[in-house]
Order: structure tokens, then C-alpha cells, then sequence
């Protein structure tokens, strides 16, 4: 084995079987699960379901750390021929992590590593790469060392003519972890990787602490019983309740020679129905993602090297019947492959495991059920900014679009982390297409909008403009329809969606009148959407904030410090609470109206500004 560079970190404790795994639970993230101080599982309440996998993982704790390649093996992997999808330009986009590889067990691992803390070991399936965890990774590193492999013949990873049955390639990583110094470690998988997980456990189980898989147990006879031929009339174009699952590729892997003479240069077109067979929503997995796993698996070797995999699945049955019973905890999560799991993960083969069955989701689990997606204007300051590193703290992937890029710029650095700025103009319909054209290339969806942006000035009746009044409605009005309009086709069925308008409208205030209608219009737009939204299950609802000192008195109002400290000092007087507000207390609000705490409401107007406006 070639010794790589130790993290400077390597020494870190290992956490014990005995430690409480403490899991935040958030709204936009679901927890079912902890590890009990006993190590085995106990239920727990939760909430939304699209971050339920993200937390669900943090129950299998890794110990392991990242190493850096010397430049012989980098230079060996050479860059898929798209360099946009190359993992060197991947890594760009998820700071803090860094590729890493390793000659272990005779042949060569890739994998990704970034975070500090207990390591989290990922192990992905077939036709994806070490990128299918991408989406919940920058968050996992917030507490955790996380690791992502290319397994044995997959992405990066070498590509050998043989090796490829399971308990080889958890040797693999066996060597891995112990290249890396770790003795002992938790482990999860995902369809293919979800085999070779429990391989690891079954085979190492000194060495493995917690266990997770995702949709896929380890091959055994159950396999064997799969039909040839699909029932009369059960076998669509996806997987849903009248056509349950035919893995027809399971016997197309088996044949040798000819998927790569008739997929080589066409894996895309035979990957995008694999996938969208078993996704639940297709825009689950991005234009771009599908562009990374063909870009993998485009090429004979990584056509031969992926087929190998199910190729050893005979061998892998045997081994299994040689595996004693596995007495760590084991969480298994499943969907599509609910049954399967059902009928494999028997107190015979595990006797202390929990089977969690994902709703609302394919195959894809880790994609499908990874954090929301966001999309908030007027990101880059004030309530906006507020709001957007509110939705980050819960689990959300957010995108902030701004019309200053300085702003946008310094707005990501504070952020920090699962966060992109876009250089947009609201009232300007191109800049909006702009935006959600590259939402669509990276994330393929979006969960929730707050389409906050928004100015106004002072001007009594008598001295209004037109440059005023359009100034004000393009942004205000004009930019909250089509931010919305233009955001449909990507936003899921039974997304949110919160407008911001202002207690302005609610009382006549002197020389304001031109902003207040806007915010009028803001509030009447919610209710016509809400009913013509109302067959897509997507809520749409308002916050109407009040004095809240921001930037934008500054930038929009054109107000002096001693302008704004005087003007908040006399609006305080009529706030019950006695002070003004603060962009964060707008911030929580919107997360209520934009999370599932808020499912029963819909079409409301509310009112943040102390009882200002109430009494």
C-alpha cells in the first residue's frame, strides 16, 4: 500500500458504541431515529420529510479522516471529457472538501473528504458516483468528518478486471480505513453500496460500530426469486402503486461484451430511464448530477466495470450464507425497495436493526430526500440575508439573487456554506430566466420561494412621479408575479411560497402611499394564488413585517443614519413592545410559513411589527 499524507487531525478520539448520538431536529428535517446510550434504536418525533435522510445518517458515525494523492496518482485519474464534470471542478463547489485516493487491497480508491469531527463514511450505488451525496454533504461536515467514496470500479476509482463480488470490495475499504488509521467505523451505503457496507460489518464487525443501508440489502436467495417475465399489465414507465418495481437490468448486467459495445458514448439515454423508472420526481436528480454519472460511466471500462458488480451477485448469495448474525445496530431506510428489505433484514441476519420505510420518495434516497431547496430575492442584505441563513441553519440548499454583486458576494461569505448568489434584476423577466435556468442545471427543482425583494420611497401625494410610481410597482409588483410565475414548472408539487409585504399597507402613512399600495397588491396576488395553486398542493402566504431597520433605508430610501435612528426612535413609541424589530424575527417567521409547522396555513397575511398595527 502507498501511505498517504495523515490529516493533521488523524489522532481524533474514536466515539464509543456507549455515546449518545445527538441529532438536532429541525423543521425542514425529519429525525426518527437516535442511538440510544445502549446503542441500540428508539424512535423519536420529527417533522418535514425532505431532510429525513440527512439526519437519519447522522446515526451511523464515522472514524476517519482525509488524505491528499501524491501527484503520480492524481495525474493517473485522468478527468472525465467533460472538465465541467471532472471531480476537480466538483470539489470546487462543495468548499472545505478535497479529493483523496489511496492504493489499497491491490487496486485504487477515489473518494472526497471535507468536514471535522467524527468521520461519515458514504458508500454509493449504480450508475451514480461518490457525487450522489453532494447535496447533503456540506451540511453533514458542519459536525462531522464526511467521507464519500467511488467504490471499485466506479467514477474515479480504478477499474480492474476482477474483484468486484462484495466481500472484496469491503476489504477495499477494510484497507481503506486502516490506511487511514482508523480501527473502527460506522458505515452507510445506498444500493450497491449498500451491499458492500454490510459486507463490511458482516466481515469487520470488530471493526464497525453502526451500520446503515438504503434500499438494497445484501444479495441473498431472496434475490434468486426474482421473475423473469413482469405480471400482465404491472410493469410502466415508473415505479408507483399499480407497477411495482422490475429490475430487468439485473439480467442485462449479466451478459459480457455487448452493454458496452451498445452503450459506449449512449450510457446517458440508457441511464436517464434507469433513473427515471425509479424516481419518484426526475428533477430530483439534476441536468447537471445525470451529466456527472454518464460523463462515469460513458466508456466501455466503466460500462464493464458497473455491470461486474452484478455480475458477482451469484457469489455474493453464497457469502452470504457464511455470514454470522450481525448483532450491531443497523438502520435500514427504503422505498422502492421497501419489501425487499422487508424480506431480507430478518432478526436472522441482524437482531438489532430498524427498517424505516421513506415515503415520498424513489430509489434515489439520498437525492430525493436530501434538504430543501430555496430561492430568496433581495438576498443579500437585511431580511433577505436573514432569511437565508435561517433556512441554511435548517437543512435548506439556498440560492440568493441580488442586483449588487459586492453585496452577494460578502452575503455568501457570511453564509458560509450550502448557499449560491445570482446576479439578478427582479423587474427584469431575462435576469429572472437567468436564475432559474441555472437552479434547473444544478438542482433540477426548487421546494420554496420568498420573493422578497423590494424598495420604496417618500413622496407625498402632489410630488409623486412616474419614475416613482414605476420604480416601485416593477420591483414590487411586477417582480413578485413573474419571480413566481417563472418559478412553476421547477417548483414541486406541495412547495411554499411567502411573499413579503409590509404593514404599510394597513395604515395610511404620510408620503408613503405609493409603497403601500404595492404592498396592498402584494398581499391580494397571495390570495388569488393560493386558489389557482390549490390543485398542486402549493401554499402561498404573506409576512408583512414592520419598522425593521435595514440596509434598504439606506439604499432604497435614501435616509441618513440620523434619519434612520430618529425615525425608528419615534416609531418605537407606538410598537407595545417598545422597540423596533429585527431582520431575524422576520426570518423565523418566514421559515414557520415556508416549513411543514405551517401545513394547515394558507393564504394568511402575518403580521410581524410587535402589535404595532393591533392596537
Amino acid at each position: 500500500m502507498t501511505r498517504m499524507s495523515p490529516p493533521d487531525h488523524q489522532t481524533d478520539p474514536l466515539l464509543s458504541s456507549e455515546n449518545v448520538v445527538a441529532i438536532p431536529t429541525h423543521r425542514w428535517e425529519s429525525s426518527i431515529f437516535d442511538v440510544a446510550s445502549s446503542g441500540s434504536l428508539r424512535t423519536r418525533s420529527g417533522f418535514a420529510a425532505r431532510g429525513l435522510l440527512r439526519l437519519l445518517l447522522t446515526t451511523t458515525l464515522y472514524l476517519f479522516g482525509i488524505v491528499h494523492a501524491p501527484n503520480s496518482l492524481a495525474q493517473a485519474n485522468r478527468a472525465p471529457r467533460n472538465a465541467a464534470v471532472s471531480d476537480a471542478a466538483l470539489v470546487r463547489a462543495l468548499p472545505g472538501f478535497k479529493n483523496g485516493y489511496a492504493d489499497v487491497n491491490g487496486t485504487r480508491i477515489h473518494y472526497v473528504a471535507g468536514g471535522k469531527g467524527a468521520p461519515l463514511f458514504l458508500l454509493p450505488g449504480w450508475p451514480e458516483t461518490w457525487w450522489a451525496y453532494h447535496r447533503i454533504m456540506p451540511a453533514l461536515a458542519t459536525q462531522f468528518r464526511v467521507i464519500s467514496v467511488d467504490l471499485r470500479g466506479m467514477g474515479s476509482s480504478a477499474k480492474p478486471r476482477t474483484g468486484y463480488d462484495k466481500k472484496t470490495m469491503a476489504r477495499d475499504i477494510y484497507e481503506l480505513a486502516r490506511e487511514l488509521g482508523y480501527d473502527k467505523v460506522n458505515i452507510a451505503g445506498h444500493d450497491i453500496g449498500s451491499a458492500v457496507a454490510f459486507s463490511f460489518a458482516a466481515n469487520y464487525p470488530a471493526a464497525t460500530n453502526k451500520l446503515a443501508l438504503m434500499e438494497v440489502p445484501h444479495p441473498d436467495d431472496v434475490l434468486l426469486q426474482l421473475r423473469m417475465l413482469p405480471e400482465p399489465g404491472k410493469f410502466g414507465d415508473k415505479i408507483d402503486d399499480e407497477h411495482p418495481g422490475y429490475p430487468w437490468w439485473f439480467a442485462f448486467h449479466q451478459v459480457k461484451g455487448l452493454p458496452e459495445r451498445l452503450l459506449a458514448g449512449r450510457f446517458r439515454i440508457y441511464q436517464d430511464f434507469v433513473m427515471n423508472y425509479m424516481l419518484r420526481d426526475p428533477a430530483s436528480i439534476s441536468a447537471k448530477s445525470r451529466e456527472v454519472y454518464a460523463a462515469a460511466y460513458d466508456s466501455p471500462d466503466g460500462i464493464r466495470a458497473g455491470n461486474a458488480w452484478y455480475q458477482t451477485v451469484s457469489q455474493d448469495v453464497l457469502d452470504m450464507k457464511t455470514y454470522p448474525t450481525l448483532t450491531l445496530p443497523v438502520l435500514a431506510l427504503a422505498s422502492t425497495g421497501y419489501f425487499w428489505m422487508q424480506a431480507s433484514l430478518t432478526p436472522a441476519v441482524a437482531n438489532n436493526f430498524k427498517l424505516v420505510k421513506v415515503e415520498n420518495s424513489g430509489h434515489f434516497i439520498a437525492e430525493e430526500q436530501s434538504g430543501k431547496v430555496a430561492l430568496v430575492t433581495g438576498g443579500s442584505s437585511g431580511i433577505g440575508l436573514a432569511t437565508a441563513e435561517r433556512f441554511v441553519a435548517e437543512g435548506a440548499y439556498v440560492y440568493i439573487a441580488g442586483r449588487r454583486p459586492a453585496e452577494l458576494e460578502a452575503a455568501v461569505r457570511k453564509i458560509g456554506r450550502n448557499v449560491t448568489a445570482v446576479q439578478a434584476d427582479v423587474s427584469k423577466p431575462a435576469d429572472l430566466d437567468r436564475v432559474y435556468a441555472q437552479i434547473k442545471r444544478e438542482q433540477g427543482r426548487l421546494d420554496t420561494i420568498f420573493a422578497n425583494a423590494g424598495s420604496g420611497t417618500f413622496l407625498p401625494l402632489g410630488s409623486i412621479t412616474e419614475m416613482q410610481y414605476h420604480s416601485t410597482f416593477d420591483t414590487n409588483v411586477k417582480g413578485v408575479i413573474f419571480t413566481v410565475q417563472k418559478a412553476l414548472p421547477l417548483l414541486r408539487d406541495g412547495g411554499t411560497i411567502v411573499l413579503n409585504a409590509s404593514t404599510a399597507s394597513l395604515e395610511g402613512m404620510a408620503a408613503f402611499s405609493v409603497y403601500a399600495a404595492s404592498k396592498a397588491a402584494v398581499r391580494n396576488l397571495a390570495r388569488g394564488w393560493a386558489t389557482d395553486l390549490k390543485d398542486r398542493k402549493i401554499r402561498v402566504n404573506v409576512v408583512s413585517p414592520g419598522v425593521i431597520v435595514t440596509p434598504g433605508y439606506k439604499v432604497s430610501g435614501g435616509m441618513t443614519d440620523e434619519q434612520i435612528q430618529g425615525f425608528a426612535s419615534q416609531m418605537a413609541t407606538k410598537i407595545p413592545l417598545g422597540r423596533t424589530g429585527e431582520p431575524d424575527e422576520i426570518a423565523k417567521a418566514v421559515v414557520f410559513l415556508a416549513s411543514d409547522d405551517s401545513s394547515f396555513v394558507n393564504a394568511v397575511e402575518l403580521v410581524v411589527d410587535g402589535g404595532m398595527t393591533q392596537v
